[in-house]
Formats: structure tokens, C-alpha cells, sequence
């Protein structure tokens, strides 16, 4: 939140420049992650994240000490989202297997909890960061380092994997394994597919549509912001709760309609809502997400077969956050032409028809916990 408020407010960027910035933290995992999966399948991931635990802390420390000394401008900002982007991608596989690795048979049991515990610490983020008008960005920014410091000593109680003796990457073949692995098998390819499209139609929407309707429908700024992002965010983990509790049986067809139903929220957006509904819209937006969330990741990791499990887990992350570049650079556009009220209506469409593209298309309708 405290990234498209830097530029959104404090620079007074137009959409373009906002959807551009998006693009290039979101981009490094259409790039790296597939690379990311390899390595988490030919060395030991819990190295791996320890590494990258490391290495995230330093892009918010640098943008924390340029902030200090007067400096902010649209180039440092995209800077800091590539390097920042580009340990997410290299982490997000690790993380993930290791994740299957102790989750034994409970896999959508293991992924409830996982994100349950990332949406709440995530919902206490935008908290912080909807006050940033006040606390300032340098304060958070520099809190933002710890965390990701204090998270390489989590990883150090994680179990270790012996590493295979072939070298992490012996050619394209090991690169596009998973996607080889995700394309052939009909348990894969039909949940990757509509995580692709919540990238590009729901998450461009989520990082570049919901600031500006804030700034330009309801005239607010970080605490509008904040305050959007929070009541989504509460209502995925409420969803994500209620799934812990009681796992979905029948995940794909539970998939599909989260999506469905996920646009339909989204639309009434352009009937330009009070400030109170619109939250509410955010509310339900987010209990539509925890089940998509939730159902496509524990399928994923359920079919993904363990020689791949890295690989196919990075194309999962690559079609989930992949998208977002995509939907945020053309989000931008779209917004600047139609008008926020007006452009809401693209992404929800789209979503809505290749939510019901699949279910024709594929035995997703019909698919049960594996």
C-alpha cells in the first residue's frame, strides 16, 4: 500500500505513470520465477530463503535513507520495485515447497493457515501504512527491513532438503519443465489459467484501480487507501478462516464461482457507490478472493508431481503474479480513457467470461479435494 501511495499521492503521478510503476515490481516475477522454481528443485530451499530474506531487507533500508535526505522521484521508486520484485520471484517456489514438504496430506489445511497468517499480518501493514500521511514513509520503510531481516531467522528452524548432485539449471528444458508438467495435465492447467487471469484482470485492478478511485472519485488519500485495502483484506481472511475450519470439497467448482461471483462485486464499483459501500464491495471482493486463493494454490500443490513440485510451483506463481504487470500497465491506460467508474467494468467483464471459458472447457466444475 505504501508504494502506490508514494506515487499516487506524494508525487501526484497520472495513471500511466502509476500502472508503469506497478508493472516493474510485478515484473520480475514473469521473468525470474520460473528460474526460481528450478533452483528450488536443485538446491536446498531452505538456503534459498534464507538468502532472500536477507536481500529484501536492503531495497526498503536504501529507500528509507534516499527518503531521509529529500529524494523521491519516479525512477528511484521503480528501481526499488524491481529489486524488491526480484526476491519475491526467487523466494515464492522455495517457499512453497517447503511449505508441501511439511504439510504432509493437509495441504489445503497447510495453505489456509499459511495465508490466513499472511493476510493478518498483512491487514496490520496496511493499518500502519494508511497512517503514513502522519508516521511519515521512513519509519515504515525502515520497519519494513526488519520484518524482512527477522523473517532469515524463521527460516533457520525450517528443515533442511539434501540437494540432488545435477547443477541448478542444465538448459531450457529444466526452465519450462513445469510449464511442460502444468500444460499436460488437466488437474493444472485449468487453475493456473484462471490464476493468470486474476493477475491480469483482479490483482491490476487491486494495485492500480482501487488508489485512483480513492483519489479521484472519493478524494482521499493514504487513509482511504488504507481503509480499501484493509476491508478487503479482512474479508479474505475471514474467507480463508472459514476454509481452515471447514475445507472446501468441492474446490473447483468453488474456484469457479469465487470468480464469477469475484467480477460481478467488482462491477458494481461503476454504479459509483458511497464511500460505506464501496468498503462493503471491498469486503465481499475479499471473501470471493480467500476462496480463490485458497482452492487454486491447494490444488496446484496437491497435483504438482515431486520431481517438478519447484518447477510447477514457480509457473504457478508466474501465471498468479505474471498477470499483474500486464492487467496494471493496461489498467493504466484504460482508466486514463474511460474514467475510473467507466474502466471498473473491463476487468470484471473479462474475469467473468473466462471463469465460465474454463468451466465449459475443462473438468474443473468436477474436480474434488485431491
Amino acid at each position: 500500500m505504501l508504494f502506490p501511495w508514494l506515487i499516487a499521492v506524494q508525487l501526484g503521478a497520472p495513471a500511466q505513470q502509476l500502472g508503469l510503476a506497478q508493472m516493474a515490481l510485478q515484473l520480475p516475477t514473469l521473468v525470474l520465477v520460473l528460474f526460481g522454481g528450478v533452483l528450488a528443485d536443485r538446491r536446498d530451499p531452505r538456503r534459498i530463503l534464507l538468502a532472500v530474506h536477507l536481500c529484501a531487507a536492503l531495497p526498503p533500508l536504501t529507500l528509507a535513507l534516499l527518503l531521509s535526505f529529500g529524494h523521491l522521484n519516479l525512477a528511484m521508486l521503480i528501481g526499488y520495485a524491481v529489486a524488491s520484485g526480484t526476491c519475491a520471484a526467487l523466494g515464492m517456489p522455495a517457499r512453497d515447497s517447503l511449505l508441501t514438504s511439511v504439510a504432509g496430506d493437509q495441504i489445503q489445511r497447510a495453505v489456509g493457515l499459511t495465508m490466513a497468517l499472511q493476510f493478518g499480518a498483512q491487514i496490520a501493514g496496511f493499518t500502519l501504512a494508511s497512517r503514513a500521511d502522519q508516521i511519515g514513509a521512513v519509519p515504515l520503510l525502515l520497519l519494513m527491513s526488519a520484518v524482512f531481516a527477522m523473517g532469515a531467522a524463521a527460516v533457520l528452524r525450517l528443515p533442511s532438503r539434501a540437494t540432488p548432485a545435477t547443477p541448478a539449471v542444465r538448459g531450457p528444458g529444466d526452465l519450462l519443465g513445469g510449464i511442460t508438467e502444468s500444460l499436460r495435465s488437466s488437474l493444472l492447467w485449468p487453475p493456473m489459467l484462471l490464476a493468470f487471469g486474476t493477475g491480469i484482470f483482479f490483482a491490476g485492478s487491486f494495485v492500480v484501480l482501487l488508489p485512483l478511485f480513492i483519489r479521484d472519485v472519493y478524494g482521499g488519500g493514504a487513509g482511504g487507501i488504507g481503509a480499501s485495502f484493509i476491508c478487503f483484506m479482512v474479508g479474505t481472511l475471514v474467507s480463508i478462516l472459514i476454509q481452515v475450519r471447514r475445507p472446501i470439497l468441492r474446490q473447483g467448482r468453488a474456484l469457479i464461482l469465487s470468480q464469477i461471483i469475484g467480477g460481478a462485486v467488482l462491477a458494481t464499483l461503476a454504479l459509483e457507490l458511497p464511500l460505506q459501500g464501496f468498503l462493503a464491495a471491498m469486503f465481499c471482493w475479499g471473501l470471493c478472493g480467500g476462496v480463490g486463493m485458497v482452492t487454486s494454490r491447494s490444488m496446484v500443490q496437491a497435483a504438482a508431481p515431486e520431481s517438478h513440485r519447484g518447477r510447477v510451483l514457480g509457473v504457478y506463481a508466474m501465471t498468479s503474479f505474471g498477470g499483474m504487470p500486464i492487467g496494471s500497465l493496461a489498467l493504466g491506460f484504460i482508466i486514463a480513457l474511460l474514467g475510473p467508474l467507466h474502466a471498473v467494468l473491463v476487468p470484471a467483464g473479462a474475469m467473468i467470461l473466462l471463469a465460465g471459458l474454463v468451466a465449459l472447457t475443462s473438468s474443473l466444475w468436477r474436480q474434488r479435494t485431491a
